[in-house]
């Protein structure tokens, strides 16, 4: 005959479910912890402030990168701090419209910036010429990756200047992959614009841009170290100072980027490559990236 348990009997089992559950979860609390532990120590020493030119550097790990009272899954972040160690003047992100701002995403192994990619989406301003104009070199890296249900369409991700102007554009076309442009010849008459192969969903990439603005001036690119492009430009690039933004455009309300961000790093000319490897291996080890 079958014997029920009694109500102490109960009580133990539950206690003790109660005990490897809060174990698992406060477990999993401190790899997480540990995690982005590690993530800021990099960050701290990584060769990014020692590399000269540098114009621009957004991460998500460090408490001084995003206001902390922000720092809960959904939020709206309304400042991106520059972590530049180079200059006093910082290049910080901003977003003062309730709606439009990007949100707090702390659902994978390190926080992200997610953008909602809608047709009004959201964006960050930076500061005027803080993506290199004129004929400047450049070298942008982009720690990115689209969201699995983005819209077949661009999603502009780092951008500057107006339509009707020349401009430095970063983008994903779903469906063709990363492309950026290159205005030459005193305006939008002559465009170089480099695209790579297509890129999976999901899935964070090292997307790096570079031009090199001396004879012979050249345009590549490279995904997780890997060279996919490199062309010759034949004019100067005249690319104007105004409207930079992140995650959107200034001229069209259908491109905003669905996704996330965790690293952008800009600097005003065409770096080494071993300045650039050793810019991509941090990126890589810091974001569990695989080069």
């Amino acid at each position: 005959m079958k014997k029920a348990f009694s109500l102490i009997e109960l009580s133990i089992v539950i206690l003790i479910i109660g005990i490897l559950v809060a174990g698992v979860t406060q477990s999993s609390r401190l790899v997480s912890a540990m995690r982005l532990q590690s993530a800021q120590s990099l960050t701290m020493g990584s060769p990014v402030g020692s590399i000269t030119g540098l114009t621009l550097w957004l991460e998500t790990t460090l408490e001084k990168s995003i206001n902390q009272s922000q720092t809960s899954q959904g939020n709206e972040i309304n400042n991106w701090y520059d972590l530049n160690p180079q200059t006093t003047s910082l290049s910080n992100a901003t977003q003062t419209t309730a709606g439009r701002r990007p949100t707090y995403n702390y659902s994978s192994k390190l926080p992200l910036i997610n953008f909602n990619g809608a047709t009004n989406g959201q964006f960050f301003n930076l500061p005027n010429n803080t993506i290199p104009s004129g004929d400047s070199g450049y070298t942008i890296f982009l720690v990115a990756r689209l969201a699995g249900d983005a819209p077949a369409r661009n999603h502009d991700v780092v951008v500057a200047g107006l339509w009707a102007n020349p401009i430095t554009l970063i983008r994903i076309d779903n469906g063709s992959g990363l492309k950026f442009t290159n205005f030459t010849g005193g305006g939008a008459s002559t465009v170089y614009w480099p695209q790579t192969a297509n890129l999976p969903s999901n899935t964070l990439t090292i997307f790096t841009a570079g031009y090199k603005n001396i004879a012979p001036r050249i345009l590549t690119s490279h995904i997780n170290t890997n060279q996919l492009v490199s062309i010759s430009v034949a004019d100067a690039r005249t690319t104007g100072i105004d409207y930079n933004m992140i995650g959107g455009n200034s001229w069209a309300n259908n491109e905003f980027f669905r996704g996330d961000i965790g690293e952008i790093i800009i600097y005003n000319r065409y770096l080494k490559n071993d300045e650039r490897l050793d810019i991509e291996k941090y990126l890589a080890k810091k974001w569990g990236i695989k080069i």
